[in-house]
């Protein structure tokens, strides 16, 4: 995440937005200051879920500070 980001909270989602196939997703994220605390979504969406999204985690930042939280 760029430094440059305003402070806020920053939702993650894995979002199917077109196609015509069921697809299986896995999302992997590796924290570089916090090793060995990795977050992993997994799941699919079916041919007639055009559009529809699944939230993953938020990220918040305070300045030079990230918390990375799971949303499901």
């Amino acid at each position: 995440m760029d430094p440059g980001f305003p402070d806020g909270n920053y939702d993650v989602t894995i979002e199917y937005f077109s196609g015509e196939e069921a697809v299986d997703f896995m999302v992997f994220v590796n924290p570089v200051s916090r090793e060995g605390q990795n977050f992993e979504a997994t799941g699919s969406f079916s041919s007639n879920q055009t559009g529809a999204s699944s939230s993953f985690l938020t990220i918040s930042k305070m300045g030079d500070t990230y918390t990375i939280s799971r949303t499901d």
